[in-house]
């Protein structure tokens, strides 16, 4: 029997591979805990490539490519390496 069989709350409530933040867990902290909030901060941080005319931004190769980041870690490492400051603090369009 699967964990998930066993206690499907238990196993959502643990980090998968696309999910673990690994060394950028600290990152995590200080984000909301409600939904409204959590959506909000993402909001600020990250956008659909194609939604990127709707903000009147030109997207560099690069970060097209970021559109392929999946894993957590991943998308974590690249927020800081373009801006350190804490994920609650939201980033300009063309950031």
């Amino acid at each position: 029997m699967s964990d998930f069989q066993r206690d499907p709350l238990v196993y959502y409530a643990q980090q998968g591979v696309m999910t673990d933040p690994r060394e950028y867990a600290e990152f995590l902290d200080g984000l909301p805990a409600d939904i409204p909030g959590l959506c909000r901060v993402v909001q600020g941080l990250v956008m659909h490539v194609y939604d990127a005319r709707l903000f009147d931004v030109e997207l560099s190769t690069v970060q097209r490519r970021e559109a392929n980041l999946r894993p957590v870690w991943q998308m974590l490492a690249r927020l800081h390496e373009v801006d350190d400051r804490p994920l609650t603090v939201a980033r300009p369009p063309d950031e």
